[in-house]
């Protein structure tokens, strides 16, 4: 840790929660990368970041798969993970959503691990009052346009 304190909503139940997954999860394999995807999650956070909007319906009503359609056709899943602060790496966002805290159904946590989901697209932008936003779109399959 860098001894960065964080506030949270569940305090250490969230952690051990974590933990204790962590330690059932079986070996995945790794995302493949989509620019497709990062292109969809870059067009959420260039439209939220700046405003200082949250949440997946961006300012023009769009939602996830709007975004990801103007890049092509997703397969029959897809996903999207949003994460708000000013967090040191990306590793520390990566860590936020599986932890998931404040979450009660672990709905990031299960985007990540979702094994039918195979591609990943990840865009980083400046948000207005959070510091730091993380768009992640998740698929299991993309043709692109």
């Amino acid at each position: 840790m860098n001894g960065n304190l964080q506030q949270t909503i569940e305090g250490e139940d969230a952690w051990y929660a974590a933990m204790k997954a962590l330690g059932q999860q079986n070996s995945l394999p790794a995302f493949l990368w989509s620019e497709h995807l990062a292109l969809a999650a870059q067009d959420h956070c260039r439209d939220h970041g700046p405003k200082g909007e949250i949440g997946h319906v961006g300012s023009d009503g769009s939602k996830p798969t709007d975004r990801v359609n103007r890049y092509g056709m997703w397969a029959n899943q897809l996903a999207e993970n949003l994460a708000y602060g000013k967090l040191a790496s990306g590793p520390e966002y990566v860590l936020n959503m599986y932890i998931d805290d404040g979450v009660p159904e672990r709905s990031h946590r299960k985007n990540m691990l979702n094994e039918k989901m195979s591609l990943a697209g990840v865009a980083y932008c400046q948000h207005k009052f959070y510091g730091g936003m993380l768009v992640t779109v998740y698929a299991n399959g993309f043709s692109p346009n």
